[in-house]
């Protein structure tokens, strides 16, 4: 079920996409991992879109999410983010990929932070649209 979430994609300029993301993995666990993949129909090609990586600290006492987030539009911009949540009694990894998105120049018009995973896959879907994908088959991979 879909709402009215919709995602915009900061506009190409003279500065570099903004391409933060960074693999955790050789320093931190690797907690989940969603990719949106489409179907082009004008190629009938799979490309990846939105990989969204959460990690955590190796230590038990570990609280801190990050998220890295990487992108590519149909016009093969390249973007990336990261965004951190720390604290208790709330969707941490949500609030990360919120800021995570706002890293890679990407607005939502409905904040994902702290509103849990299934808010995370609409953002994707959304983020697929602003990509340039609306009238492709679309699907998240967990």
């Amino acid at each position: 079920m879909r709402t009215t979430q919709v995602a915009t994609i900061r506009p190409r300029s003279d500065k570099p996409d903004p391409n933060n993301a960074y693999n955790h993995a050789s320093e931190k666990e690797e907690v989940r991992r969603l990719v949106l993949v489409v179907l082009d129909p004008e190629k009938s090609e799979l490309h990846e879109v939105c990989d969204a990586r959460f990690y955590m600290g190796r230590s038990p006492s570990s609280s801190v999410v990050t998220c890295s987030l990487w992108i590519v539009t149909r016009d093969t911009r390249h973007l990336g983010g990261q965004g951190r949540a720390s604290g208790g009694g709330y969707c941490k990894q949500s609030a990360a990929f919120d800021e995570a998105c706002t890293s890679a120049g990407i607005k939502l018009t409905v904040s994902v932070h702290a509103a849990g995973m299934s808010a995370v896959e609409e953002a994707m879907h959304a983020i697929a649209d602003a990509a340039g994908y609306s009238e492709c088959r679309v699907r998240v991979m967990v």
